[in-house]
């Protein structure tokens, strides 16, 4: 457990919690935050008690196990980011926020992204104006050019290098971007 400081057993019960909550150190080969760790312990080891308590449930053995998985899990996602996926099409962004209202113009489109963003379990959906985007739309004038159904490039066509590294490094425009979250829960 470490070194505990000679107050541990004398503090009351909101600056012991407030105490271990702050705690930076990480723990383990996971390296877990230990105030991380903490905090889902407690919280899974009161609705655990809950559970035994009030609904009569057998106690769970491996509860440790859970805490450690469930704080594992929540550190590894608040550590990554979470995949952009810039739309040039506000009507196709505001379509995935609202699923309810779907316009069958989009409805194609909006099915695409969907399943895009079902196959990646932390999705950022971004409008940016469609001067930002000035690659993917040569990429999608040259796309329509040729005969094949799919093309890969390694690296930029020779065609497309000044609008790659304009919208790289934003030389021409500024990206100025409403941000709309979704949810990845689409089936």
């Amino acid at each position: 457990m470490g070194n505990l400081s000679s107050e541990f057993f004398s503090l009351d019960i909101h600056s012991w919690l407030e105490e271990n909550c702050k705690l930076d150190k990480r723990t383990g080969y996971l390296q877990i935050p230990r105030s991380t760790l903490f905090a889902f312990g407690v919280w899974i080891l009161w609705q655990h008690m809950n559970r035994v308590v009030f609904k009569n449930f057998t106690p769970n053995q491996n509860i440790h196990k859970e805490i450690v998985q469930r704080a594992a899990e929540f550190a590894y996602c608040a550590q990554n980011m979470a995949a952009k996926i810039e739309l040039d099409a506000l009507a196709v962004a505001d379509l995935m926020d609202n699923s309810r209202n779907s316009k069958a113009v989009y409805s194609a489109i909006v099915a695409d992204y969907r399943l895009l963003i079902s196959l990646v379990p932390q999705v950022k959906v971004l409008h940016c104006y469609q001067e930002t985007n000035r690659c993917a739309d040569g990429l999608t004038r040259l796309g329509s050019q040729k005969a094949s159904d799919i093309l890969y490039h390694n690296s930029p066509p020779p065609c497309l290098r000044d609008l790659f590294l304009s919208d790289l490094y934003g030389v021409y425009h500024f990206r100025l971007c409403l941000n709309t979250d979704v949810s990845a829960s689409y089936s």
